[in-house]
């Protein structure tokens, strides 16, 4: 399931506009300091990045979360 829902946030993100790219600038920011997110696609995907250890041991979850925020930055970057 956690697969599942992970491939349907990493689509969202991917199919931003312009606008929600200003929120996705500023995830890992929120991600790291414990701030909330602003909308319910990066709350999520917040949430489940959060939750990997509950899945997995620490090195698979350390390696889904930095490939994750690899992800975000270089969407981030494509779309810029």
């Amino acid at each position: 399931m956690y697969i599942t829902v992970y491939t349907l946030f990493a689509q969202c993100l991917d199919d931003q506009t312009s606008e929600g790219m200003q929120d996705i600038e500023k995830f890992h920011q929120r991600l790291c300091s414990g701030e909330p997110q602003p909308n319910i696609v990066l709350k999520g995907r917040a949430r489940l990045l959060l939750g990997a250890y509950t899945h997995w041991s620490p090195i698979p979850a350390n390696l889904i979360i930095s490939s994750t925020l690899d992800f975000i930055t270089s969407t981030t970057i494509a779309k810029g």
